[in-house]
């Protein structure tokens, strides 16, 4: 079964926690981490650079607009592929599990 932590496991800017989420992700293979309410830009690139396939977009909404969530992401120094991957294969791939 899929765990999805909301907030990368952390909420608002606990890197701790933040830190320890992304170690259980890359540890199980059904944990991912969904980016909603993270504006940290160097814990989201880190994330996304060490876990790519375990990040899912999430933007908070209605809380945070979600082209502001959007923003967070499309700024970020990855790949475009990682992109890809966060804003919509990662969820594609749990959903078709």
């Amino acid at each position: 079964i899929p765990i999805i932590l909301a907030h990368m496991g952390g909420y608002p800017a606990e890197r701790k926690m933040y830190l320890k989420a992304l170690e259980l992700a890359k540890s199980y293979p059904h944990v991912y981490l969904n980016t909603s309410f993270v504006f940290l830009q160097y814990i989201l690139e880190a994330a996304i650079t060490a876990c790519p396939t375990k990040i899912i977009f999430g933007s908070d909404a209605p809380g945070i607009h979600p082209s502001t969530a959007v923003s967070s992401i499309t700024s970020l120094h990855i790949s475009d592929e990682d992109k890809q991957l966060v804003f919509w294969d990662n969820m594609t791939r749990i959903l078709q599990s």
